[in-house]
């Protein structure tokens, strides 16, 4: 049986409120081969510089910030975000758990809403490759 290749291992910074979801997130990214570098929101919140240091520090390939409650301050530190030294040029992914919620109060969004479903986080994946440009390996085929 051939060998196929495999997608490059990406470094993804995981911006999240939720303890459960950060463990998540990073076991599931980190099962597909990926280093998962995870950062608590209340934490970096206060110092948007942090932020985008911690972004350049761990060498991150993708973001993926979750926008949770409040969805407007968390919506806009964001979109700060994007824009700090450290982070410009990175591309961002953003989730939330309620997207009808948070486009009722920052207007239409590309946030995905994230589930945690098997088949939800493999949208996710695909996402985060579509960001990064480039898509995993097709499976292994097996021999009958």
């Amino acid at each position: 049986m051939a060998k196929t290749k495999r997608s490059k291992s990406l470094r993804i910074a995981i911006f999240n409120d939720g303890a459960d979801t950060i463990a998540l997130l990073s076991t599931w990214l980190g099962s597909h081969g990926h280093h998962p570098l995870s950062a608590q929101l209340r934490d970096m919140r206060q110092a948007d510089a942090e932020a985008g240091r911690f972004i350049e520090r761990n060498n991150a390939d993708l973001v993926l910030f979750d926008v949770g409650l409040p969805y407007v301050s968390n919506w806009d530190f964001g979109e700060v975000l994007q824009m700090l030294p450290g982070a410009t040029g990175v591309p961002f992914v953003f989730t939330t758990a309620n997207k009808v919620e948070l486009e009722k109060l920052v207007g239409r969004t590309n946030a995905y809403e994230l589930t945690g479903t098997p088949p939800n986080l493999d949208g996710l994946l695909a996402l985060i490759y579509a960001a990064v440009g480039h898509a995993p390996s097709p499976p292994a085929r097996r021999r009958a």
